[in-house]
Formats: C-alpha cells, sequence, structure tokens
C-alpha cells in the first residue's frame, strides 16, 4: 500500500507540475500577446515580465526600467526622423548656396565685361569730320558721299557708335533763315546716313546757325557752311551732352 500511495502521490505530483507549466506557459504567452499589441512596448513588457518573475515589486522595478526603455526607443525614433529631416534641409541649402553663388559669378562676369567695355570704349577719341554746303543749300554734294559711306559702315557695323550732327550756317542774311538753313543741312545728312543702313537712333541733330561763323570773307564763308560730324561711343557722347 505504501507503494502504491507513493506511486499514487508520484503520479498526482507529475500531473500538478505540468498543469502549473501549463498554466505559466499560458500566463507568459498571453503577457507576451498583450505586451506586443501595448502602444508603450516597453512599459508593457516590462510591468508583465516583473509580475511574473518578481511580483508587483518587481512589476514597478522592471516596469519602470521597460518605460525608460520604451522611452529611450521613441526618442531614438524620433532623433532619427529629425536627422532626417536636418539633412533634407542642409541638401536644400547646399542648392540654394550653389545657384548663389553661380549667381554671383555671373553678375561679377558680367561686372567685368561692362568695365572692360567702359574702357575700351573710353579710350575711343571722339572722331571729327565736316560736309560742306553751297551758299544757301541744304543738298549733299557728289564730293561728300563716299566719306559719309563709310561712316554708314562704320555706325551700321558697331551700334554701340553713334553720330553728331551740328548744322552750321555763315552769318550772311537773316538769323532766323540761318538757324532754320542749318538744322536743314544736319537733317539732310541724318537722311542720308539712314538711307545707308543708319539706325536712326544713333543720330542726334542738332543746330547752331550762324552762332559759330568765325568770318566774313568770302573764302571763310565757305568754311562756316557746314555739317559738323562727331563720332563716338554712346556713352561718350551722352556724358558731353551732360555738361
Amino acid at each position: 500500500m505504501t507503494t502504491i500511495n507513493r506511486l499514487s502521490k508520484g503520479i498526482a505530483f507529475s500531473l500538478l507540475m505540468s498543469t502549473s507549466l501549463t498554466s505559466v506557459a499560458t500566463t507568459y504567452s498571453a503577457a507576451k500577446e498583450d505586451a506586443e499589441r501595448a502602444t508603450a512596448i516597453g512599459l508593457g513588457t516590462g510591468v508583465v515580465v516583473g509580475a511574473v518573475v518578481a511580483g508587483p515589486v518587481g512589476a514597478f522595478v522592471v516596469g519602470t526600467i521597460g518605460a525608460l526603455i520604451g522611452k529611450d526607443t521613441a526618442q531614438t525614433e524620433s532623433l532619427s526622423v529629425m536627422t532626417d529631416s536636418l539633412n533634407e534641409k542642409n541638401a536644400e541649402l547646399y542648392a540654394l548656396q550653389q545657384a548663389f553663388d553661380q549667381q554671383s559669378a555671373a553678375l561679377e562676369m558680367a561686372r567685368v565685361t561692362q568695365q572692360q567695355t567702359n574702357m575700351v570704349e573710353a579710350s575711343i577719341p571722339t572722331l571729327l569730320s565736316n560736309v560742306q554746303f553751297k551758299t544757301g543749300s541744304v543738298e549733299v554734294e557728289p564730293a561728300f558721299k563716299p566719306q559719309l559711306d563709310l561712316i554708314a559702315h562704320a555706325l551700321g557695323n558697331n551700334t554701340s557708335l553713334t553720330i553728331r550732327l551740328t548744322g552750321h550756317a555763315d552769318q550772311r542774311g537773316d538769323t532766323q533763315f540761318n538757324q532754320a538753313l542749318s538744322m536743314q543741312r544736319a537733317l539732310s545728312v541724318k537722311t542720308y546716313l539712314e538711307a545707308k543702313g543708319v539706325n536712326d537712333s544713333q543720330i542726334d541733330v542738332i543746330a547752331v546757325g550762324e552762332q559759330f561763323s568765325k568770318t566774313d570773307t568770302f573764302e571763310g564763308n565757305f568754311f562756316d557752311r557746314k555739317v559738323e560730324m562727331e563720332i563716338s561711343p554712346a556713352a561718350q557722347l551722352a556724358s558731353t551732352d551732360d555738361q
């Protein structure tokens, strides 16, 4: 009877141990599933493990550790997101810096080019020439047309050049008539140049009449009946207007 009782107790103890292990396994499995579903992964896992291992005190201690782990994980993920965002912003700033540098280089090149152009134009002297007229006439004489053809060719090939046409008259006759006569002479030269292809914007026309007549002799009057031509860069001509 003693042997049978011992066997019965052994079997009962084995069944009890098996049931206990099964219960523990079931409890652990359920706790694990609950932890995986929990929003605070570290806190949930720490509480469950702490309760299984060390009761309420263990649940508090290990749960606290789990919460810290969960918080650290969240901070790590947040830092990763912020790092990615910062990298994107850095890439955008780099692209903007590159564009700014390119624009700055282009502006500097344009400035240097303009400076060089100004230096070249400043070094070009004003070219002076005259077209003479017969008494009381506004017609361009054939002798001066080859000269005007060369001037028209130079102006047509270089639009940065301009020409100022200043009409003159001698002292004979009425002052108002001489003023109108000098203007018509300047306009005659302008019309000839435009017919040869010179742009209107390159031609400046003024008239001074008899204002600068130097002599009243017959031969001297020939030199007063003229259109004076000044050829120069546009900027240089504009500067003389301001003086």
